[in-house]
């Protein structure tokens, strides 16, 4: 009895692991099983798989057949698997080379026709094929774009099993037509900052917000403009680079039924419906696991709108997050960790009528729907928050409107472009350091007397810290908007000016 072998890969978040997958012919009575700790949609695949050999004209041994899935104690799920086990199983039967196979990841699902269809996930696990040191990776011919996306393997499109096991025979040489990188484009229609009527001091702080993925917090009535200037933050967030386009593109390859054209450059943006379940929120699947909201929002932004609206336990998933800017997920069987380095923004109304504090007309709300309203949004929440912003009505419309457009609000691209330079400066002053953003760096390294500000500059945050207008975590995130102001005016380090700034956007004094 000889074991013949190929290899697959599975999934667990973004990481690939390579599978062994075998194939033996024993002198029993026809038949197929699967082992190995496969899942329901890996254990009927021994039927795809049957039927798929029969309509491509392959014979499988008159026996029975063994197909085994190394390592044995790693969760398997989904129906990537069927190309790698109709491959080996034909192999096992006489039909091919052990060579040629056991050089190859093949990826894909079998159809009954014999049909290699797409499953979740090809851009994923041709990286994890890559890292394996193997010559070749199969894939549906739907997937070639995606699967390109990964250089440095043989990319070898195929449409059918047949097609397939022509390819390890030398009968076939599939088309590769030249794939020109491309990128997912701006569109024109992308919403522009220049839409916003008023509200200049509401664009200037999220300004600062883009420049170090600070998270922000608005209030104000309704129809003010805060759903608007939301919705536009990704129109003025520079584009993605190399690293964290892949990242964003293998999670729409992981969540997304249709095959990914070329690399997502734009930053995501979510925004929830607020009936939205943790589960939902976080990632869900006990074997096969789907990528939540804030994973989804990874890189780009994650929009909250009535946020006091959320279920608290939704809301409350959002504190690990924000701080590691990743999330660690653990079930019964199954450990994933999953990017989550997302710009929160949440719009929330003054009360429950949204009218509490407003001139033109009176609050209808009583004291205790008030209270129950505001404390939605907890402290340790709220605490994470770097950015909090009134949104008033704009006072006057036509002037706005009307104003001339070297004084009118600037445009999106304008504010990309001074975005994009600033955190340039603030990469280059980062280099050699595990963080990228100031939204991110560690309080260790702002409080180092090399990087902290002199004790005149600091002493409005010394003052707001003894009055307890700011925790530790609240000087630690000022101090980070600080220095996004800083790098937005092209100073070395943070001014007064700054740190007043950075002290209003937080707590509303200067």
């Amino acid at each position: 009895m000889t074991a013949f072998k190929t290899f697959a890969v599975a999934l667990n978040g973004l990481d690939g692991h390579l599978i062994e997958v075998e194939a033996a012919v024993t002198s029993q009575l026809p038949g197929m099983v699967i082992i190995g700790l496969p899942d329901t949609a890996l254990s009927e695949a021994k039927q795809r798989i049957k039927v798929a050999c029969h309509h491509s004209g392959i014979k499988l041994a008159p026996r029975f057949i063994t197909l085994n899935l190394s390592p044995a104690e790693l969760p398997k799920n989904g129906s990537g698997f069927d190309l790698a086990m109709a491959v080996v199983a034909t192999a096992a039967s006489g039909h091919l080379n052990h060579k040629s196979i056991s050089r190859a990841v093949h990826i894909g699902e079998l159809g009954l026709d014999g049909q290699v269809r797409r499953t979740r996930g090809v851009l994923p696990a041709v990286l994890a094929a890559k890292k394996s040191g193997l010559s070749a990776v199969l894939v549906p011919s739907s997937c070639l774009a995606e699967a390109q996306l990964v250089k440095g393997i043989q990319i070898v499109p195929v449409a059918t099993l047949g097609e397939a096991v022509a390819w390890h025979r030398g009968d076939f040489a599939p088309h590769l037509q030249q794939i020109v990188e491309h990128n997912t484009p701006r569109t024109e229609a992308e919403e522009d900052m220049s839409d916003v009527v008023g509200n200049e001091e509401a664009i200037y702080a999220l300004t600062v917000a883009a420049v170090g993925a600070h998270h922000v917090s608005m209030i104000g009535p309704p129809g003010t403009g805060k759903s608007m200037l939301a919705r536009r933050l990704p129109s003025i967030l520079p584009d993605l680079d190399d690293k964290d386009a892949v990242e964003v593109t293998s999670l729409a390859s992981v969540s997304s039924s249709k095959a990914i054209a070329g690399l997502i450059r734009r930053p995501p943006i979510q925004s929830p419906h607020h009936s939205i379940t943790p589960a939902a929120m976080v990632g869900s699947g006990s074997r096969r696991f789907a990528p939540g909201v804030i994973s989804l929002a990874s890189r780009g932004v994650l929009f909250l709108d009535e946020a006091p609206e959320f279920r608290t336990a939704a809301l409350e998933t959002l504190r690990q997050p924000l701080e590691d800017g990743s999330i660690s997920l653990r079930r019964a069987n199954l450990h994933i960790e999953m990017p989550a380095k997302f710009l929160l923004i949440m719009a929330s109304n003054p009360c429950p009528c949204g009218f509490a504090g407003s001139m033109k007309k009176s609050c209808t709300c009583r004291g205790s729907d008030l209270v129950r309203y505001r404390n939605r949004l907890s402290g340790p929440l709220l605490d994470r928050v770097d950015v909090h912003l009134d949104i008033e009505r704009v006072a006057q419309i036509w002037r706005p409107l009307m104003a001339d457009d070297e004084k009118g609000v600037q445009g999106s691209a304008a504010i990309r472009a001074r975005v994009a330079g600033a955190r340039q400066r603030t990469k280059k002053r980062l280099r050699g350091t595990p963080w990228s953003s100031n939204g991110e760096v560690a309080g260790s390294w702002l409080r180092h007397p090399s990087n902290i500000p002199n004790p005149a500059v600091m002493a409005p945050i010394d003052n707001a810290f003894s009055k307890a207008q700011l925790s530790m975590r609240g000087v630690d995130r000022t101090l980070r908007v600080a220095w996004s102001l800083a790098d937005l005016e092209h100073l070395p380090r943070p001014s007064k000016t700054n740190v007043l700034m950075a002290l209003k956007l937080r707590i509303g004094e200067s």
